[in-house]
């Protein structure tokens, strides 16, 4: 029985250990180990990603709506008719 109390204190600690390295990613320390400044975290690396990638996807779609718009009124090779499912 007492092994298996162990057992679990030992995994308990090594989850919550690394809960606790997880939640200071982007935390600074200084020598005494005691919290400085917060620099830019997992959550803000997060966010600026997203709104690029979200730009990234609108600049793709309205360039993909031009180059079909083109396709049409430029080139006139009936791109937009042969997409039609029928």
């Amino acid at each position: 029985m007492r092994a298996s109390k162990d057992a679990q204190r030992a995994k308990s600690s090594i989850f919550w250990g690394t809960v606790k390295q997880v939640s200071n990613l982007g935390t600074k320390y200084d020598n005494a180990n005691a919290k400085v400044h917060k620099t830019r975290n997992l959550g803000d690396w997060t966010m600026s990603a997203h709104e690029l990638l979200g730009n990234a996807a609108k600049i793709l779609v309205i360039v993909h709506v031009l180059a079909a718009l083109k396709h049409q009124f430029w080139d006139k090779d009936g791109l937009l008719s042969r997409m039609r499912p029928m």
